[in-house]
């Protein structure tokens, strides 16, 4: 085996072990393959007026925060642990509305890579709260997103 293809296996390993441990502590044990997501341990910031939802959105979850940032049409969402932060979707965001407005985001190609598999995904906005389903390894977690 050449050196760089044991390099490339020794990177690969090592990346597949940080996602592992990244969706693994996003989960809370259960023996229900769908965990529930705990509204109370979100942390809200006050509603923000309609029509501005470009900017930052947050939510942390058993000690992992999501990020989102909102701008120029595009949506972006980020794990962050620690100090490790994942890529977890990057798509198309046509909402303006603060309130009551569902969008359908799709999926663009960066050349990076996104933990998320879907081609799209539905994002609900209402009264100033962002949720969007995280799906990874067979679990479905609802994340609320506020206006940081």
């Amino acid at each position: 085996m050449s050196k760089t293809a044991a390099a490339i296996i020794v990177v690969s390993a090592m990346v597949f072990a940080t996602i592992a441990a990244v969706l693994t502590i996003a989960f809370t044990s259960s023996d229900d393959p769908t965990v529930h997501y705990d509204p109370a341990q979100v942390t809200t910031a006050p509603a923000v007026p309609v029509g501005d939802v470009n900017g930052s959105w947050s939510a942390d979850s058993d000690g992992t925060t999501f990020q989102a940032d909102v701008a120029n049409g595009t949506i972006t969402i980020k794990m962050v642990k620690g100090d490790t932060s994942l890529l977890y979707w990057y798509g198309s965001f046509t909402g303006q509305s603060m309130n009551n407005q569902t969008v359908i985001s799709d999926k663009l190609d960066i050349n990076e890579m996104v933990m998320s598999g879907a081609d799209s995904k539905t994002f609900v906005i209402h009264d100033g709260v962002m949720t969007f389903e995280f799906k990874a390894m067979g679990m479905t977690k609802t994340v609320d997103l506020s206006h940081a």
